[in-house]
């Protein structure tokens, strides 16, 4: 039961961290189904989640081993299906991404959330007083918290940026 409730923690917390720190999970490309959303944070959150709570479920029902692993199963897959039909209606309800002209972004500043390689990574910005977050590519080595200037928009959702001048 143990290894049940520890993916149940760590599904959650993967949830969490999805919602609140929307866009960070992206530097690990998690997105490789064509933007389905079925490969996403909030697919693995929920499906490693419900794995655990189905788990813990099954074994507290005093369900058979083999049960417990399809009880498991299904509620992982069950928790997935949902926690990416929730993401997919949030991302509806922030409008169509093509509606906004990204052009005008560029000379704005940024904050840096999180690193890939150093050279790219994830940045929050703000534009037409909207946050927004998105990828980042950068000729300089750069570090979560670094204030950054926009130099470029090299397509919908992917900037390039350098550290914005001391002054």
């Amino acid at each position: 039961m143990t290894a049940f409730i520890v993916l149940a923690v760590v599904g959650v917390i993967f949830l969490v961290a999805t919602v609140l720190f929307d866009g960070v999970l992206d530097v690990f490309n998690l997105d490789m189904d064509g933007g389905f959303g079925f490969v996403s944070g909030a697919s693995i959150g929920g499906l490693v989640a419900g794995v655990g709570l189905g788990g813990v479920l099954g074994m507290l029902l005093g369900v058979p081993g083999l049960a417990v692993g399809i009880i498991a199963a299904v509620v992982g897959l069950l928790l997935g299906g949902v926690a990416v039909l929730f993401f997919r209606l949030l991302k509806r309800a922030q409008g169509d991404e093509k509606a906004l002209d990204t052009g005008g972004m560029v000379g704005s500043e940024g904050t840096i959330r999180a690193i890939g390689d150093g050279m790219t990574g994830v940045a929050a910005v703000t534009y037409l007083g909207a946050p927004r977050t998105m990828k980042f590519i950068s000729n300089y080595t750069l570090k979560p918290g670094d204030t950054v200037v926009i130099t470029e928009v090299v397509g919908p959702d992917v900037i390039r940026v350098e550290p914005t001048p001391t002054k």
